[in-house]
């Protein structure tokens, strides 16, 4: 995959993370493949603005599903429970997240290379780890330390397709996701309020 596929990668991550009420932590995209660190929130109610919140950053303010989230509440304040449903149960589905984030860059990558058919060989492989600073900290230095085990680069923040390198440039999703699991003394200096 070259540069523009793993930028393709990195910006389909953001809003159907925030979809699926999934915190990024890191993330490092591969030529060949990639790695994401995320966080399960524990589960909490949607209000209806939340909801219709989370419809038009991912589906856009003219798409179907927000449309018709939109009519629902004019007409009865409601949004239609067969559309709360769906969404709800995306929530914190790690599965359901991997599912749509692999076939939305497929079929991103067969329309951009005139090709069809399944991009990824195998399943992802999803590992629970402990929700502790030691064990994230170990499991984000081995996502950001991909691309120098592989030879491309000396240092992490010489991969632009890294959660690192994305934190050292400012970007606040990912700092955000990578100080979660950091106490605040812990924090670089650039990165504390």
């Amino acid at each position: 995959m070259d540069d523009l596929g793993k930028e393709k990668l990195v910006q389909l991550l953001w809003p159907l993370a925030r979809f699926c009420g999934v915190e990024v932590l890191t993330y490092c995209m591969m030529s060949n493949h990639f790695h994401l660190l995320v966080r399960i929130p524990p589960p909490t109610e949607l209000s209806e603005e939340a909801l219709l919140e989370k419809l038009t950053a991912f589906y856009g303010p003219h798409g179907v599903w927000t449309v018709l989230a939109q009519e629902g509440l004019k007409q009865t304040g409601k949004i239609d429970p067969l559309i709360r449903a769906s969404v709800e149960a995306r929530q914190g589905d790690v599965s359901a997240f991997m599912r749509v984030f692999k076939q939305s860059f497929s079929r991103w990558y067969n329309e951009r290379n005139d090709r069809f058919g399944t991009l990824w060989a195998e399943r992802s492989t999803s590992l629970l780890a402990e929700d502790s600073p030691t064990s994230v900290q170990t499991l984000a230095a081995y996502i950001d330390l991909n691309p120098v085990r592989a030879g491309l680069v000396s240092y992490p923040k010489g991969f632009r397709h890294c959660g690192y390198a994305a934190a050292l440039v400012g970007n606040s999703r990912i700092l955000e996701g990578l100080m979660s699991f950091l106490e605040p003394q812990d924090w670089p200096a650039a990165c504390s309020s």
